[in-house]
């Protein structure tokens, strides 16, 4: 295994796997588990970070991220079932895969980081981890159409995104898109969103955020972030009135633990929102905790 390159690797079996992280990979997953994804991805600085070597393994029912810095190595793992949900973000070169899971009953988090000339490992890797949340669905219908009409009144750049960082083989089944909000001075108050729902998944794509209070123009996005919710572990759902920006605000619940992930949107897109996420509660598999006409959880 060469790391001169700088890109993530794919790697084709633990053994493989240079120290520390072929004997703790070793101790980690036992010999009779299929191992559907391993990705090595070498250290490699930015102007803003240094990004830790770093092994991401996808298995049967598990994954399991480790990382060495500084002579530190560190590891972690949980079941599909302990999972709650996944963000890619996607800036230019550079890449992050987080996952958000549940341990001893507390919601925390794990992130790679990775040069994306290689992110289709992330994604092929993410993908599996996905499939494994997923529950079994319904008898499916041709997708090529539906992805047109669900998307096709969308900005160029987030029509991209939704057929590019969509799950492989997934129906667009219904979307929203909304352009960003900006106060005084420029000052942003939520970037451009889209939501979209496949079959299995609720996606959350957003433009980076841009940093700062103030700024005198209103500055190209670069970057985008994707976050990934599975349908088999959206508990319920709540929506937050404000004067100008409503709050969507999706409980998301795996294992003995959970958490809230929080999405502001203009009030003129209320209605739209209630609407698709009614139909998603009615169709999910934890619809006992669906939502009542008002949006809030019983």
């Amino acid at each position: 295994m060469s790391s001169e390159t700088g890109f993530p690797e794919k790697i084709g079996g633990i053994g493989h796997l240079r120290e520390p992280f072929r004997t703790a990979f070793r101790s980690e997953i036992g010999q009779g588990e299929p191992v559907k994804a391993l990705i090595y991805s070498p250290p490699f600085s930015t102007a803003s970070f240094k990004a830790a070597a770093s092994v991401m393994a996808v298995t049967a029912d598990r994954w399991v991220i480790a990382w060495e810095q500084d002579r530190q190595f560190r590891m972690e793992a949980a079941d599909f079932s302990d999972t709650l949900l996944i963000e890619l973000t996607i800036i230019l070169l550079y890449g992050q895969l987080k996952v958000d899971f549940v341990k001893e009953g507390t919601p925390v988090s794990v992130a790679v980081y990775f040069n994306t000339v290689k992110e289709k490992y992330y994604q092929e890797a993410m993908e599996s981890l996905l499939a494994g949340i997923a529950t079994e669905s319904k008898a499916r219908r041709q997708a090529g159409e539906i992805n047109a009409r669900v998307i096709r009144d969308w900005p160029l750049k987030f029509r991209n995104v939704a057929l590019m960082y969509s799950p492989a083989g997934r129906q667009l089944i219904a979307g929203l898109y909304w352009d960003a909000l900006y106060g005084s001075g420029n000052r942003e108050i939520f970037p451009a969103c889209a939501l979209l729902r496949t079959e299995k998944e609720l996606l959350l794509i957003t433009e980076e955020k841009l940093s700062g209070r103030f700024h005198l123009h209103r500055d190209q996005k670069l970057g985008e972030i994707i976050t990934y919710v599975p349908l088999a572990h959206l508990a319920g759902y709540r929506i937050l009135e404000r004067p100008r920006v409503d709050t969507l605000s999706l409980l998301v619940h795996a294992g003995y633990g959970g958490e809230t992930l929080d999405i502001a949107f203009p009030k003129e897109q209320r209605a739209r929102v209630l609407d698709l996420m009614r139909s998603i509660m009615r169709a999910s598999p934890l619809s006992a905790r669906a939502a009542d006409a008002d949006g809030s959880i019983r």
